[in-house]
């Protein structure tokens, strides 16, 4: 990189977009802006008649031109271009605006027309559960949380493991087929009314006070089965028949000490008739005595791998077998550290936040939205936003989760390593 250039008021607009270009100097850009802001913003108000429009229309034009200031040759006039640019971004804002007044005006009709009644309701909810008990399992799951529990398509994505439009694509399928069961039944319905109508009867609210009772059930429920029921039968029992109970219960117990006493002497008896073994009574299980060590403290337990890396142990190359131990255990399992990144990648992925922060700026604008995420910027439709595509890596950081707001003054990426790179909007 070249030395750092003064920015001057005696530069001209085409050094100033050299600086811009080579250095990437946002002191260059910014001198660009003050200079020519006023003839972009005069021009944007002229044409739009409202200052909130006139100022996304000028950061539109300038965000376009940090685009394309490479193709803003010697002998082409900025002042020119901005004004040509100005006008276009102008003209594209009334006609995004014109669009959206007849998307809503389109969409509150539809709205009043699906209006989900008392009496649709009435003819779906005998068939709804058979419907979707003829649906796969990840689309019953898509309808519960989609219509049952009205979560949102990115919600109902990350709970499914999948991304967020094909988690509307799957759910919008999934309700295509509970519709054509109902037509099949004689009931005749569109998609959107049974959308709405299953997101307003669906769920019913319970009754006040079943949350406590099924939270605190009875007594009664909790002995309902095993030592439970046993105990709740001998409380409703008689007198007698208690008795009888409890002498059978002794003289079990009796027969039960007599014959382990028996058994006891027995093995102590031909203990001391036959010579000493190295082996442990099959009757007590190796694995149930604990092992005393020096201290009073019992050895580490451990996991199944472990005791079959201990029965195999690894051989070094000309050396005798080298014995296991947790220690050896956790640093042969143990992934490398990462890398702290270097400055050229610290530049590298600030330069791929500072595309995002641009494209998300000109898809606000055009979109007259106040957030832009990854999808929207990098979609099969909206490719022109980043221009050359997808975002590349640089370590293996996710851009997929970054979302811009407008007003926002950073955004943020970690890297493997979990360093944070913040880029100032």
């Amino acid at each position: 990189m070249g030395g750092i250039i003064m920015i001057n008021a005696t530069m001209d607009d085409h050094a100033l977009l050299r600086e811009y270009l080579e250095q990437q100097s946002e002191t260059a850009f910014s001198e660009l802006v003050r200079r020519h802001l006023p003839l972009v913003y005069g021009t944007a108000l002229r044409l739009r008649g409202d200052a909130s429009a006139a100022q996304d229309v000028a950061q539109t034009v300038f965000i376009q031109l940090a685009r394309q200031a490479w193709s803003i040759r010697e002998g082409r006039a900025l002042p020119g271009w901005l004004y040509r640019a100005t006008r276009h971004a102008a003209f594209a804002a009334r006609r995004a605006e014109i669009r959206r007044r007849q998307r809503e005006s389109e969409a509150m009709k539809l709205a009043d027309q699906n209006q989900p009644s008392v009496d649709t309701w009435e003819l779906i909810a005998p068939l709804l559960d058979e419907a979707i008990s003829r649906l796969s399992r990840v689309e019953q799951d898509a309808v519960v949380l989609r219509f049952f529990q009205d979560r949102g398509y990115r919600e109902v994505g990350a709970m499914l493991g999948l991304k967020e439009e094909a988690a509307r694509k799957r759910t919008e399928r999934s309700l295509e087929k509970i519709r054509a069961h109902f037509a099949r039944r004689g009931v005749t319905t569109t998609t959107a009314l049974l959308g709405s109508t299953l997101a307003a009867h669906a769920a019913v609210p319970p009754p006040i006070g079943l949350a406590e009772r099924v939270s605190h059930p009875p007594i009664n429920a909790v002995a309902s089965g095993g030592l439970g029921f046993v105990i709740r039968e001998i409380f409703i029992m008689n007198t007698k028949t208690k008795i009888v109970i409890a002498a059978a219960i002794v003289v079990i117990l009796a027969a039960f000490f007599w014959n382990r006493r028996n058994g006891q002497d027995a093995s102590t008896n031909r203990q001391v008739a036959s010579p000493p073994v190295s082996q442990p009574s099959p009757s007590l299980p190796v694995a149930t005595v604990p092992t005393a060590v020096k201290g009073g403290i019992l050895p580490p337990k451990l996991t199944p791998a472990q005791i079959a890396a201990f029965n195999q142990p690894v051989a070094e190359s000309g050396s005798a077998p080298v014995p296991f131990t947790p220690d050896r255990a956790t640093r042969r399992n143990s992934a490398p550290p990462v890398a702290a990144p270097t400055q050229q990648e610290l530049r590298s992925i600030t330069t791929n936040l500072r595309l995002l922060a641009n494209a998300a700026r000109v898809y606000m604008a055009q979109n007259n939205t106040t957030e832009a995420n990854y999808s929207d910027l990098v979609g099969d439709s909206t490719e022109s936003y980043m221009g050359s595509g997808k975002v590349t890596p640089v370590m293996g950081e996710d851009y997929t989760g970054i979302e811009i707001k407008k007003g926002d003054s950073q955004v943020t990426i970690s890297t493997p390593d979990g360093t944070n790179i913040i880029y100032n909007l």
